[in-house]
């Protein structure tokens, strides 16, 4: 199964160029899923949900979507703290969070900003709990969380994890076996193999997928990731568009097999 992983948006601050040359791309590799993991809009304006709305109705499947802290309005304090994703719920999707499952894939999509979180994210006990449940009564046999907010990183990143995320993960990995974390946020693309800030008997994937049509790249381009999923192997490509290039490229698979503990890289 292809699987594409989109994040980071930012309708409002688009490169020239990157819908047409994204749509393109992901067009070509015809997946079955597309997740976006995120920070669809720059600052939680209409005309930016708009946009997004419209951007996302020319994917070939309909997405699964998380929320972002920039899906939140900046600009108006009333609304970021009453009715903070009012806007993502008009324009995207009703719902902050969702579960998709088919003979392959437990997805569960969870939503890591809140109406008072400006950069870092959090993850509450109830979604712990709602994840516990939804992961004890799947059965297909490759188990991946979505969320905005990387729930792991390297310990040199200076970028925080969300503190409950961390302290849970353990148990997602070992007692929920979780095998997949897609995330965003950070406009880099990056895939590992942990998790590294937390203990675990079992390994699992973490991705970060870069800044899909943004121009807030830092210089790496807009980005996004293509995986190739199977019960026993997972295989990642980092789609990269350098800045003035016309199209999206592949920069060479990174590739994990299962096995008694969990996962490791294909040798």
């Amino acid at each position: 199964m292809r699987l594409i992983h989109l994040a980071d948006l930012h309708f409002g601050r688009v490169e020239a160029g990157a819908i047409t040359a994204l749509l393109d791309a992901v067009h070509a590799l015809h997946p079955e899923v597309i997740v976006v993991s995120g920070d669809l809009t720059h600052r939680g304006l209409r005309s930016q949900f708009r946009a997004a709305a419209q951007f996302l109705q020319q994917l070939p499947v309909t997405p699964i979507c998380v929320p972002g802290n920039h899906d939140v309005p900046l600009w108006n304090p009333f609304a970021r703290f009453a009715r903070p994703f009012a806007g993502y719920r008009r324009w995207v999707g009703r719902r902050m969070e969702a579960f998709f499952e088919d003979e392959l894939l437990a997805i569960a999509a969870l939503n890591t900003a809140h109406g008072w979180t400006f950069t870092g994210g959090r993850v509450r006990e109830r979604q712990c709990n709602w994840l516990e449940q939804r992961f004890a009564q799947a059965h297909a046999p490759l188990r991946l969380i979505v969320s905005h907010h990387p729930l792991d990183l390297p310990r040199d990143d200076p970028h925080r994890v969300p503190p409950t995320a961390r302290r849970a993960l353990q148990y997602w990995i070992e007692g929920l076996e979780v095998d997949l974390f897609l995330a965003g946020h950070l406009h880099r693309s990056r895939t590992t193999l942990g998790p590294l800030r937390a203990r675990s008997s079992r390994r699992a994937v973490f991705n970060q997928a870069g800044t899909a049509i943004s121009d807030r790249h830092s210089g790496l381009g807009t980005a996004f990731s293509s995986l190739q999923l199977s019960a026993e192997a997972i295989e990642i490509d980092h789609w990269v568009r350098p800045p003035g290039a016309a199209r999206f490229a592949p920069q060479g698979p990174t590739g994990f097999t299962r096995g008694e503990q969990g996962w490791s890289v294909r040798s």
